[in-house]
């Protein structure tokens, strides 16, 4: 009983945490006179959101830690690939809003992808199908995210791709959400070979936080 009561309270103090934050990160973005301030405030915001939910974590043996911290660096590694070469996602370069960027790729975004894939696999663990299916259906939710993340991040200047989009939901080249979906895979079909278990009680609620915010800046970029 007080382990459901612990574990329910940590849920509601990071509902009104992250809540708040996601809330007013949305509307200081969308507003042009305090938006120069709160970009400065992303990278930051990233950071300190996927150390909260690393803290969250149900222990896990040490090689399951391990295939997480390569699955980041395999993220980081393969943006390094796709901005030189354009081969992977597109012609793309990072901005400056996402922080330190050694090769031009913000070390920040291979911790946000890790944290992203590993939400979709506790969604895909949620929907108690079988073992088979899990990485098709977390890879999928990946790419969804991704088609959302996509217009609000050019806006905002995290990149800026140097090849047009298919229209204003697809504003990244096709071969973007083709190359999210693949890599997304293939991570997501490792965890599962290697068995890990999606035990974070908090994850999905801080990726469902980031994917409002992205749907409510997409609705707020209407009247920019």
């Amino acid at each position: 009983m007080f382990r459901w009561f612990e574990v329910l309270s940590v849920r509601n103090y990071f509902l009104i945490f992250w809540g708040m934050v996601y809330g007013f990160g949305a509307l200081g973005l969308a507003w042009p006179t305090t938006r120069q301030f709160f970009l400065l405030c992303v990278p930051y915001v990233l950071i300190l959101g996927a150390l909260h939910v690393w803290l969250m974590e149900r222990p896990v043996p040490m090689p399951h830690s391990v295939l997480l911290l390569l699955g980041c660096l395999a993220g980081w590694l393969v943006e390094v690939y796709g901005v030189a070469t354009g081969n992977v996602f597109g012609a793309y370069h990072y901005g400056r809003v996402l922080g330190y960027a050694p090769a031009g790729v913000p070390l920040v975004i291979g911790i946000n992808w890790l944290v992203l894939v590993y939400a979709s696999a506790h969604l895909s663990f949620a929907a108690q199908i079988s073992p088979e299916i899990r990485p098709f259906l977390g890879a999928t939710a990946v790419m969804l995210a991704d088609v959302l993340i996509e217009p609000v991040a050019v806006f905002l200047g995290f990149w800026t791709w140097d090849t047009p989009g298919e229209g204003s939901l697809f504003v990244a080249p096709m071969r973007n959400y083709i190359a999210w979906w693949v890599f997304s895979l293939i991570l997501l079909s490792l965890a599962e070979m290697a068995g890990i278990r999606r035990a974070n009680p908090v994850v999905l609620l801080y990726s469902a936080f980031q994917l409002v915010f992205f749907f409510l800046l997409n609705v707020l970029m209407i009247f920019n």
